[in-house]
């Protein structure tokens, strides 16, 4: 039972491997804001899942598309830290402020 337990415990990643994770979240965030600002949003393009909500919600009330991108993901990243783990929240929510 001992093995088991420790092998289902949180390892902690190389230096390398999370800078490299922060570069492709990163890229990942620049290219989807600029398919949206450049792309969808000044056509009047409706995106899927959240996405697609926020931009609805964003167009009807005037308020930024980002604030809602974030408080409509953050139930995801709760969701994500129990089923998932630490590692899988903190990634999220930092794809989510870039």
């Amino acid at each position: 039972m001992e093995l088991v337990k420790s092998q289902l415990q949180h390892q902690r990643l190389p230096k390398l491997q999370i800078a490299k994770r922060a570069i492709a979240i990163i890229l990942g965030a620049l290219f989807m804001a600029t398919g949206l600002e450049i792309f969808l949003v000044p056509n009047s393009v409706i995106d899927g899942g959240i996405t697609g909500i926020s931009i609805m919600l964003s167009h009807l009330s005037g308020l930024p598309l980002g604030l809602f991108i974030f408080l409509l993901n953050l139930p995801f990243f709760f969701l994500g830290r129990k089923q998932i783990g630490k590692t899988f929240a903190i990634s999220t929510l930092f794809g989510i402020i870039v």
